[in-house]
């Protein structure tokens, strides 16, 4: 259970022995479990605070008809090599429909 990796399946009889060491891993971390029943079906997926808002902000962002249009245009810039500076990439900024 205590392999490192963020995004592993585990069963429900192994979770509950280790729930709190699990909780603590991913609340440090962005990642995911999948706990499976004993059917070997995925019925949970135990994700960090961060993982829920990155996914929570991607959303948003791509229901956003204006972000989306902002996020096009920022990857066709990138993948014409525009937009670098200092080997870096500079994004343009998109305020999210919540702000």
């Amino acid at each position: 259970m205590s392999d490192g990796s963020c995004f592993q399946t585990l069963h429900a009889s192994d979770v509950q022995a280790g729930l709190l060491e699990l909780l603590r891993r991913i609340a440090c971390e962005k990642g995911r479990i999948e706990i499976v029943g004993e059917d070997g079906v995925c019925d949970t997926v135990l994700i960090s605070k961060a993982e829920l808002e990155s996914i929570e902000h991607a959303l948003d962002l791509l229901s956003n008809s204006e972000g989306m249009q902002v996020l096009c245009g920022a990857l066709k810039r990138f993948a014409e090599g525009d937009g670098f500076a200092d080997g870096i990439y500079r994004a343009p900024q998109v305020q999210s429909a919540a702000s």
